[in-house]
């Protein structure tokens, strides 16, 4: 569907008629107007906690999102212990494990809540002082799945549309624009109590892409989906950033999700701010070892075999599980690995220098802090 088309009584170029409001405020493609793509930016350089990684990002013009000793307190409960972050454009991962301060943040900043102390900026605008003027710029996937059972998901959201202030023919056109994008167009006059969990999770990004926001926060966005609606969630995620622009920040505690499809993260635990930088910069640090994950085949004892050739050639080799990890500087330990290998008759799964994963980064973070290493948590089924 060509969404160009859509709706030109509020297209920008033909300078007729009334300009919507988040056209007001920036000029950028929107769902309906697509004259191009912002450049991809990075995360800011802000954050206070222990053993920081951080980025300079000096070509973001300004932040999409900043906190500035931000702290919420629960009755005693700090959910927030005075944040500070600053989060330019592009897709950012705000990760931390469950109770890390994800939906607390994500709640001040649509101004739900009052923080306890500090100041939050979200395009600008104080969202405490300016809410409704934050919330018609943003659109909000909620982590929770309560949807009304029988409400349509067209009528849902052309509904939120509206309540955003959308005109009541543009949230009509746009409700049925955004469902088609989301993969719903067929299934958009489907109650939504008829709906499974993964179509749930669309109609909610489909109500959160709606209203032509420049920004858009999506709360645990793959929560309950199976591997394959997973993976079009996040390409989903993707292309709305690469083809319409719109900034979006995705809260998650699965590691994996946000090394695939953010440029950006922000590694929150116990409310604080302890890892923020570029997805590539993170993960991409390379150190000099070497990395051989073998398979042994019935248990016939030849990964431990690698390992004592290589103890008995005189180098440091390591067995944790499946991988061998061979320390040395010199190129050379790639022909020793070869050997040893080929020596015993090793079948080898991977093989080569090892590069940091975001979770050893939150690991390693965490450590730091005093955390216990299992309160990093990097798949669905360790939550």
């Amino acid at each position: 569907m060509d969404l160009t088309t859509r709706s030109r009584a509020h297209r920008v170029d033909d300078h007729q008629g009334p300009v919507p409001l988040v056209q007001q405020q920036v000029n950028k493609p929107t769902l309906l107007h697509m004259s191009g793509t912002r450049p991809r930016g990075w995360m800011g350089s802000r954050c206070a906690g222990v053993g920081l990684l951080v980025w300079d990002a000096s070509a973001v013009e300004k932040s999409v999102v900043s906190t500035d000793a931000l702290s919420m307190d629960f009755k005693g409960h700090l959910a927030l212990d005075s944040l500070d972050v600053n989060i330019g454009s592009g897709v950012t991962g705000l990760v931390g494990s469950n109770g890390a301060g994800k939906t607390t943040l994500f709640n001040i900043l649509l101004g739900l809540i009052t923080p306890t102390s500090g100041t939050a900026l979200v395009a600008g605008l104080d969202p405490i002082k300016r809410g409704a003027a934050v919330r018609a710029r943003i659109g909000f996937s909620p982590e929770r799945n309560i949807l009304p059972e029988d409400m349509q998901a067209y009528e849902f959201v052309r509904h939120l549309s509206q309540v955003r202030g959308l005109p009541a023919a543009e949230a009509r056109s746009r409700s049925s624009d955004a469902l088609w994008l989301v993969g719903l167009g067929e299934e958009r006059l489907r109650p939504l109590g008829t709906m499974s969990t993964g179509q749930r999770q669309r109609v909610k990004l489909a109500q959160a892409l709606a209203s032509d926001p420049t920004l858009i926060f999506l709360d645990e966005p793959t929560d309950g989906l199976d591997p394959v609606q997973r993976d079009e969630m996040l390409e989903l995620i993707g292309t709305i950033h690469a083809d319409f622009g719109i900034d979006i920040i995705v809260s998650s505690h699965v590691l994996e999700e946000v090394e695939r499809v953010c440029d950006s993260v922000v590694v929150l635990d116990a409310g604080r701010c302890v890892v923020t930088g570029s997805v590539s910069e993170l993960i991409g640090v390379i150190d000099t070892a070497i990395e051989i994950e073998l398979v042994e085949i019935q248990d016939d004892g030849s990964i431990a075999a690698v390992v004592a050739w290589l103890r008995d050639a005189g180098h440091e080799a390591t067995l944790n599980g499946h991988v061998i990890r061979l320390t040395g500087e010199s190129d050379e330990m790639f022909d020793v690995a070869r050997d040893a290998i080929a020596t015993i008759g090793a079948r080898v799964r991977r093989f080569g220098r090892h590069r940091t994963s975001l979770e050893e980064v939150f690991l390693s973070a965490s450590t730091k802090i005093g955390r216990p290493a299992p309160y990093a948590m990097s798949n669905r089924d360790e939550q």
